[in-house]
């Protein structure tokens, strides 16, 4: 196994560990939150539109290209959470509108709060 796939393999492992909102990891130290997302991009604005099969819903302005609706999706969230963008990670689906959201220094009742503001 190389580095990558060592790195891959622990962040699954993690992920499965704490996929929910409210779940923490006992293997880690810090808190992590993760959920899915369902990305629209081209959108008019930057908004959650509501929840979409177990996650949100978000509208991104930026198009699909060139990773530009993922570094939108960073920001929008970064700012919505009042956090900074290092706390914010897409685990998985860079190609694609679904994907999974990982945030980090934060309490599941402060997520909460600033999600449904």
């Amino acid at each position: 196994m190389d580095y990558e796939s060592t790195a891959l393999t622990a962040e699954l492992r993690a992920l499965s560990c704490a996929y929910h909102i409210g779940r923490d990891c006992p293997e880690r130290n810090d808190i992590r939150h993760y959920f899915s997302v369902r990305v629209q991009p081209r959108a008019k604005r930057n908004a959650i539109l509501g929840e979409l099969g177990g996650g949100l819903k978000i509208a991104l302005t930026a198009p699909p290209v060139d990773g530009r609706a993922n570094e939108a999706c960073i920001d929008f969230l970064a700012d919505l959470l009042d956090v900074p963008r290092s706390s914010i990670v897409i685990v998985s689906g860079h190609s694609s509108r679904s994907k999974v959201i990982r945030v980090t220094g934060l309490s599941s009742t402060t997520l909460r709060k600033r999600l449904n503001q």
